[in-house]
């Protein structure tokens, strides 16, 4: 049940950035979408990490 609202809630956020991403896809170069994928995968992998719990989570 937990994950059904937890979809519900991020859904409509998902679809904004979907319907942003196409948008501004054809007005930037493929080089602008591959360093925002690797900002964003820096910032999941840094999040991710446990040893940086206590310091992002204040645990």
């Amino acid at each position: 049940m937990r994950l059904l609202v937890f979809a519900t809630m991020i859904a409509p956020i998902y679809r904004l950035g979907n319907r942003a991403g196409s948008r501004i896809f054809g007005l930037e170069g493929a080089q602008v979408f591959r360093r925002i994928r690797l900002v964003m995968i820096a910032v999941a992998a840094l999040i991710s990490m446990t040893a940086l719990d206590g310091w992002f989570w204040g645990d």
